[in-house]
């Protein structure tokens, strides 16, 4: 089950849920609207809330995808290989590189 079926079942607000479960309202209001991606400590007190009702995989499963491209797209592989990197040097100076660049 969903988290927003779990609640229409209930008759609960996703603001009440929040309270139950010691997190903030935006949380659940965000992760219902896929905006959020659900953490470990947010998945096991919805879990828990909901007496297992909403599991985990359900969460992990209805979170929001890679946000932009398709992540298994060649020029999606391309733009994440040439985004920079910031390197520290053995004397701390920061130093900057494009992934697979040695120096």
């Amino acid at each position: 089950m969903d988290l927003p079926a779990y609640l229409a079942e209930r008759q609960i607000t996703p603001t009440a849920f929040a309270g139950e479960i010691g997190v903030p309202p935006s949380t659940i209001h965000r992760i219902i609207r896929g905006e959020r991606d659900p953490r470990g400590a947010t998945i096991r007190k919805i879990v828990a809330g909901t007496a297992g009702k909403v599991t985990a995989t359900e969460l992990i499963a209805s979170a929001p995808q890679t946000r932009g491209a398709d992540p298994s797209s060649p020029d999606a592989a391309e733009d994440e290989r040439a985004k920079p990197l910031r390197c520290l040097s053995a004397h701390g100076s920061a130093a900057f590189a494009t992934e697979g660049q040695s120096r």
